[in-house]
């Protein structure tokens, strides 16, 4: 899995490292956040009515590509 929406929170749930975390809510707190729950994971979660659809792009690809290697299926 690399994306998933949180009905619940509003938000999409984005796997990527958690450097890359840290940094997104540091730069958009608004947008970027994390909970008690995915604290301990490499997701971010992001406030689905302050995103700008500009970034979707970005963060899918950011996403996949933190997936590991080995869990990838083959194309």
């Amino acid at each position: 899995m690399f994306l998933c929406f949180r009905e619940d929170l509003h938000s999409i749930v984005v796997r990527t490292s958690f450097e890359q975390r840290d940094e997104m809510i540091e730069a958009n707190p608004e947008t970027y956040y994390t909970t008690d729950h995915h604290r301990p994971y490499p997701w971010v979660l992001a406030r689905v009515a302050t995103l700008h659809p500009d970034v979707l792009p970005d963060l899918l690809r950011m996403s996949l590509q933190s997936i590991p290697q080995k869990k990838r299926r083959p194309r």
